[in-house]
């Protein structure tokens, strides 16, 4: 779902969620998806491809995909396995053409993040998105008149939901003084808080950024897997070393694995007999 939202690779059709409220996706049945002119440039290219037969031998299907764009960064990703975590932030599209372009050249170039929700962002801790970096995420907060604020673009991982009870509960314990809050959002993120008469609209800012998940932090760590080893900032290999002895077994099957996974097989299979 959060594929078909980005309006990279899929085009969608029926109603898909929305990202900013964090509305689901209606039942699949409802909704139809198809790949998108890009998608099949850059993932399905037959100059790219390697195609196999399928199992019965009728079809074909891709052994892997190898895309000639970096989606990676383009859509970002986080997860966990054994041993070791990743989590790569969104870049934005054009900014990643302008970089690859200047990478093919060898010629260096400055890469940051950047949300489909929108927002500002201080990327002087960024660390190349390396472990022990952060990024700070702020909303954009407009003044409306002299007793309200509207909020038009949210943090990255955030929802108008969660921030608004985020809102109501700085309220609850008095950090923040509101009158009323109102979420518009449709199409674009639009929350309305209105204050109460007197109230001073900077400080208000202020006390939302620091009470409030209208700023948030965000700790990249950019680790992928690339032929049994970790890499990280597309710099060096590091073997998996212990962590990976899984992986070994499943892809490559070296004797000295399986004669050690037959052994423990084996022995579990005795205690179960006594």
């Amino acid at each position: 779902m959060l594929i078909g939202q980005k309006n990279l690779l899929i085009d969608t059709q029926g109603n898909w969620g929305n990202t900013l409220t964090g509305d689901s996706a209606a039942a699949s049945r409802y909704i139809e998806a198809r790949l998108t002119k890009f998608a099949l440039e850059i993932v399905f290219n037959p100059k790219t491809t390697q195609w196999n037969t399928s199992y019965d031998g009728r079809n074909q299907e891709p052994d892997n995909l190898p895309v000639k764009f970096p989606l990676l960064l383009a859509h970002g990703v986080e997860g966990i396995a054994v041993g070791l975590s990743t989590k790569i932030l969104p870049h934005n599209f054009n900014e990643l053409i302008d970089a690859t372009i200047l990478h093919l050249k060898g010629k260096p170039f400055t890469l940051y993040p950047d949300f489909l929700t929108g927002g500002m962002i201080d990327v002087s801790e960024y660390n190349k998105g390396e472990r022990g970096g952060k990024v700070k995420v702020r909303a954009k907060i407009n003044k409306v008149d002299k007793n309200t604020l509207s909020i038009t673009e949210i943090p990255y991982n955030t929802t108008t939901g969660t921030l608004i009870d985020s809102i109501l509960k700085a309220n609850d314990k008095g950090k923040i003084k509101i009158r009323k809050i109102e979420d518009n959002t449709a199409e674009n993120a639009e929350i309305l808080i209105h204050l109460h008469p007197g109230t001073s609209l900077d400080i208000m800012i202020d006390a939302l950024y620091a009470f409030s998940e209208c700023e948030i932090s965000l700790s990249p760590n950019a680790c992928v897997i690339h032929c049994f080893y970790r890499r990280k900032n597309g710099a060096g290999k590091r073997p998996f070393g212990q962590h990976c002895n899984f992986y070994h077994r499943l892809f490559s099957s070296p004797k000295k694995e399986i004669r050690s996974w037959k052994r423990k097989k084996n022995r579990n299979k005795n205690l179960r007999q006594h």
